[in-house]
């Protein structure tokens, strides 16, 4: 039918179509090259502190897919608290977060 081989055609703007894509003004770019080095310049800014943990956690979900357009792919932010039951907590008192080596 036409419309399944419609459907199976790849989009020509998608940036998940092939490693090669054109641009608008007829260059091509090697997408998974591209994204390798998006990935690196990323973590390499928030390694050096120019970067909260929200935004690259933000990066790290969008890098995954993560939407907030779908509830089943919503961002992943992980818990870093242990404590729940104090009414106040001292954010300088490491007992505070739990111990983020284990799962």
């Amino acid at each position: 039918m036409l419309l399944q081989q419609v459907l199976k055609t790849p989009l020509p703007n998608s940036v998940f179509n092939s490693n090669k894509q054109m641009l608008a003004g007829g260059s091509s770019i090697n997408y998974k090259k591209f994204m390798g080095s998006l990935r690196s310049k990323i973590t390499n800014r928030w390694c050096a502190g120019r970067m909260s943990n929200f935004e690259y956690l933000m990066f790290l979900n969008m890098f995954s897919g993560r939407t907030y357009n779908d509830l089943t792919q919503y961002p992943v932010f992980p818990w870093v608290l242990s404590d729940y039951s104090s009414e106040d907590i001292d954010l300088n008192d490491p007992s505070v977060y739990r111990d983020l080596s284990k799962p």
